[in-house]
């Protein structure tokens, strides 16, 4: 089910556009580029955040995150779930998919770092997969890789038609977990 790419599916609440984590941008921006140069995130798909004490610095909606610079990565501190609202430090939106992020962090404290890519190939029938499929950047889709994760006690999970998400304790073990997994 690879919807064609309309943009968020929720609000976003800019609480300014400055955010002092050097160190989370300088990360993402550099593993966005060490996925793209694997033909993991190809053209303006996936996207990759990092747990910080204010919250979670992730790539924006809509980029290559080829050629993502550090400043164009933005500061998520909260999520509204009735109203929908996504509440962000940075100039940017952020990913479509902040809310799976999000969930991700508040359900598995031990987590610091999501990788949601789209490898080319994917073959692995020991990876496990969400059971049920459903649009990218909605709540379902949350919660159905939460679901997984959970059920799985795996740390790489196959998205039904959608890629791959992997959590880690920080952006480096998940790219050695997904090197590994994807044989790259």
């Amino acid at each position: 089910m690879e919807n064609a790419y309309i943009g968020v599916k929720f609000r976003t609440m800019f609480l300014g556009s400055r955010f002092g984590d050097v160190d989370s941008k300088k990360r993402i921006a550099e593993i966005s580029k060490i996925m793209s140069k694997k033909g993991l995130v190809e053209k303006k798909v996936g996207n990759i955040s990092e747990r910080t004490n204010e919250g979670m610095v992730i790539t924006p909606s809509g980029y290559d995150l080829g050629s993502l610079g550090e400043d164009e990565v933005v500061l998520v501190v909260g999520y509204l779930e009735k109203p929908r609202i996504v509440e962000v430090r940075g100039k940017k939106k952020p990913s479509s998919e902040s809310i799976m992020h999000w969930m991700i962090y508040q359900e598995f404290p031990k987590v610091n770092a999501v990788v949601h890519v789209h490898p080319k190939v994917l073959d692995d029938k020991r990876m496990p997969e969400t059971s049920k499929e459903f649009p990218y950047g909605t709540v379902e889709l949350a919660e159905e890789v939460v679901k997984t994760l959970k059920k799985s006690r795996k740390r790489v999970v196959i998205l039904k038609n959608h890629g791959v998400v992997c959590v880690g304790k920080s952006l480096d073990d998940c790219k050695k977990l997904l090197f590994k997994k994807l044989k790259l």
